[in-house]
């Protein structure tokens, strides 16, 4: 759980572990490094606005096909429509030694 001021990760056994940063906590608790702070940008199709780019590909309608941010891949697969806008509804997000895939089967909001 959390929101832009704090983490809070609910362990098996009860214990709550919490941080100022999502991704802090995460290598502090699983000893992994993910990009969760980016997710929130890639996953809407646009690139995280505090990281550099690396590399930016678009298909014929602008929208983004392949971006390299943070040392990360991220192909965007397939988009669908919602609204007036094409929101990705398949993402796989790799590095050498891990890979995320995510699949959105719908997309809701006012």
């Amino acid at each position: 759980q959390g929101n832009n001021e704090h983490a809070i990760m609910t362990m098996d056994d009860g214990q709550k572990l919490q941080s100022a940063d999502v991704e802090e906590l995460i290598v502090k608790t699983l000893g992994l490094q993910l990009p969760i702070n980016a997710l929130r940008d890639w996953v809407r199709g646009i690139p995280h606005q505090q990281s550099k780019i690396e590399l930016v590909e678009y298909d014929e309608e602008g929208r983004i096909i392949h971006l390299v941010q943070q040392g990360w891949d991220i192909d965007f697969k397939r988009y669908v429509p919602f609204k007036q806008y094409s929101l990705p509804s398949k993402i796989f997000i790799t590095q050498p030694d891990r890979s995320l895939r995510l699949v959105i089967t719908s997309w809701k909001g006012s």
